[in-house]
């Protein structure tokens, strides 16, 4: 017999980490990369149009993967379903893996991708680039960007993981 709050549950937590390990993914290969070689005035209107859709996504998927993946292994506890031995092992691993990257996530990409967008709208309406604010506003971004890009990188690796030990976590 189905039971269909587990497949319910799985399927929510599944594609809701797909889809931010996806998004993971595209930011750290297409879409950093894009903006590193494009010009700042382009790159500041790019980002303030990206950035809230881009939080708003992340912190939903990433929201909603972390809480189906804790109200999932509650159900399965709750019905004794749980994978045992070396499985529950992986899980419980895979599980610390996947909060980490969602802290780093939530703690240092969200709020530096923020912060950049906030960084290059004023630095593309500054008409002075060459005085001491406009030399202190351009570190702080290369500076951002950095943090960002390693942050990221940490992210998709980790959520990589994860995932792996999720899998060997029912297939063993």
């Amino acid at each position: 017999m189905v039971d269909f709050i587990f497949s319910i549950l799985l399927l929510i937590h599944v594609a809701s980490v797909a889809l931010w390990l996806g998004a993971a993914f595209f930011s750290i290969t297409v879409v950093l990369p894009a903006l590193s070689e494009t010009p700042p005035t382009i790159r500041a209107e790019f980002l303030t149009k990206l950035v809230p859709k881009f939080v708003r996504f992340v912190g939903a998927s990433a929201g909603v993967g972390i809480a189906a993946g804790v109200i999932l292994f509650g159900y399965l506890s709750s019905t004794g379903n749980t994978p045992t031995g070396l499985g529950f092992d992986f899980l419980l691993v895979g599980a610390v893996v996947g909060f980490v990257a969602f802290v780093i996530a939530v703690g240092v990409v969200l709020p530096s991708s923020v912060k950049l967008a906030n960084l290059m709208q004023v630095e593309g309406k500054s008409s002075d680039s060459s005085s001491d604010k406009s030399d202190l506003r351009l570190s702080k971004i290369a500076n951002i960007q950095n943090a960002i890009r390693s942050s990221a990188k940490a992210v998709a690796i980790l959520l990589a993981i994860a995932v792996s030990l999720m899998v060997l976590a029912i297939t063993v």
